[in-house]
């Protein structure tokens, strides 16, 4: 009966998410369709959805009873060897907590997936069975697996890419005689493919080891009190049976650590096509805000900031209207890139100090997260290129810097901030086409998961806005 509650359950969860989906596609702008491959939306609507169908329905269903079942034989063991049982619950517990929390606290981290591919395939089994400890290989692994998956989803899209994209032009292929090459092509997708899974693939078989090495630890463990008890015991018979129930219950545990390694591992594998179909089902807005000088665009910037406070009606952000939020939170989860103009308002704060100072004031990320950050705004060469690098000194109102670059120092540092709601006001009024593309590019793929309003002269800025 608990299978069938919990495929009704999961039966109804994908059905919502499948229409969430659906209609979070349909209501797109076509420049969501023309930035998106055919193959990617192919990928979360069959790939993606069948897995959660399928495979996560069964990796929940086996995690729920393996983790019952070892809890059960570890209370059975500790009523006949209380020593025995604590231990156990301690590696049990350690156990889940080090393969389930690393993956929840440090999901999809790109340094893992950097690890991944350099200890890919069988190699791997062999360099943490003999480098790392049981312990200690857990969260390696956890986090390894999860990129591998990722990486696996995120290439097999570019192999359905290539097959829609062949289909519809194969008629042009076969008249140039290019049959071969895009064979050959479609071979070097699929391996790139497969090599996530086979990354995943060592991933789980050395942490299955790992796992059983555990559940001996418990069994080991349990024999050598239940002889230590027989030594002290005066009535040998009932200590016999006593004995022999334990390490009866203990003998089963290291199956059910093995088991639990699977379950949980195929888990968080399956757990990423549900996050890939949710981030289809809540496509956040682009919002383009256009009007003559003087009509209020800055004013709107300022309003949403609360540097001004709204005479009449209410601002509210998901809901919540942002008068009863205090204003250090508020202004948490909005970042503004504003125009670098002396008559502006809202110049970029760029104050005397060095870069990193100015690019993170409280030291809240590390060096690795602000080059990053540079990279990803195109000042990773120009930062480089001087000997300072992150020390370099900026002058009051960034006046060593060039307008471009004070706005792409201003883009660096909202990319750091990781805002809710980003507000470009005029961020692009003052530079050529070719920075403006580029910080537009920018913003496409950087703030993708947030809400971005956007104020600008040249009407081609907003052309990509949802409205």
């Amino acid at each position: 009966m608990g299978y069938v509650f919990l495929a009704l359950a999961f039966r109804n969860l994908s059905s919502r998410l499948h229409s969430a989906m659906v209609r979070g596609v349909l209501q797109s702008p076509i420049s969501f369709f023309d930035a998106t491959p055919r193959g990617r939306l192919l990928n979360r609507f069959s790939a993606d959805l069948d897995c959660i169908d399928s495979r996560f329905l069964l990796a929940t269903k086996v995690v729920m009873q393996t983790v019952m079942l070892g809890a059960v034989r570890i209370v059975i063991t500790g009523l006949q060897s209380p020593r025995a049982g604590l231990l156990g619950g301690c590696v049990f517990t350690a156990f889940l907590l080090l393969l389930v929390g690393t993956p929840i606290l440090g999901f999809g981290d790109k340094g893992f997936l950097r690890y991944q591919i350099c200890c890919s395939g069988g190699r791997k089994v062999l360099f943490h069975a003999i480098l790392l400890t049981a312990f200690l290989s857990k969260p390696f692994l956890s986090k390894a697996s999860n990129a591998a998956r990722r990486l696996e989803s995120a290439d097999y899209s570019f192999v359905l890419q290539h097959l829609a994209e062949t289909r519809d032009t194969l008629s042009v292929v076969r008249s140039y005689r290019a049959e071969d090459r895009f064979v050959k092509h479609c071979y070097r997708l699929v391996d790139a493919s497969i090599r996530g899974l086979f990354g995943f693939l060592s991933s789980f078989r050395a942490a299955r080891f790992l796992g059983g090495l555990c559940g001996l630890l418990v069994v080991l463990s349990s024999l050598a009190f239940a002889f230590s008890a027989l030594e002290s015991s005066k009535d040998i018979a009932d200590a016999g049976s006593t004995i022999g129930l334990a390490l009866t219950s203990s003998m089963g545990i290291p199956l059910l650590f093995v088991a639990s390694t699977a379950g949980i591992f195929y888990f968080f594998q399956t757990f990423v096509s549900v996050e890939r179909c949710l981030e289809y089902s809540r496509l956040p807005p682009e919002v383009g805000i256009v009007g003559r000088t003087g009509a209020g665009k800055s004013s709107l910037v300022l309003a949403l900031l609360r540097a001004l406070t709204a005479s009449k009606g209410s601002i509210r952000i998901d809901g919540v209207d942002i008068a009863s939020v205090p204003l250090k939170k508020l202004r948490t989860v909005i970042t503004v890139i504003p125009q670098a103009s002396k008559a502006c308002m809202l110049d970029p704060c760029l104050m005397r100090g060095s870069l990193r100072d100015n690019l993170d004031p409280t030291h809240q990320h590390t060096d690795e997260e602000v080059w990053k950050a540079l990279d990803d705004a195109n000042l990773r060469d120009f930062v480089l290129a001087n000997p300072d690098n992150l020390l370099l000194k900026v002058e009051d109102s960034g006046s060593n810097l060039s307008i471009g670059q004070q706005q792409l120092v201003s883009l660096a540092r909202a990319l750091l901030r990781s805002p809710r709601v980003l507000l470009l006001d005029e961020a692009t009024s003052h530079m050529d086409g070719d920075t403006d593309k580029l910080i537009q590019d920018t913003v496409r793929k950087s703030f993708a998961r947030c809400t971005v309003l956007t104020i600008a002269h040249r009407l081609h800025t907003v052309l990509d806005c949802d409205k």
